[in-house]
């Protein structure tokens, strides 16, 4: 029983360290500077930045005929 209490201890501490370094080592990765290769992906909320796409199947709002003669004038 000795045995397994002593393994179960440095099994618990190499597993800790194993779960830091796989930490560490995503947290290198994401910054070393992979941003290039993402930024269509980061810019898509910002593509109809002007106003919302056109969804098919809808119509567009007409103006009123009061707004249409005083564009005419």
């Amino acid at each position: 029983m000795e045995t397994y209490v002593f393994l179960r201890e440095v099994m618990g501490s190499f597993g800790l360290i194993l779960m830091f370094v796989f930490f560490v080592t995503t947290v290198i990765w994401v910054l070393t500077g992979r941003r290039d290769s993402y930024q269509d992906t980061a810019d898509i909320i910002f593509r109809h930045d002007n106003g919302p796409a056109d969804e098919p199947g809808t119509r567009q709002a007409q103006p009123d005929r009061d707004s249409r003669k005083e564009a005419r004038s």
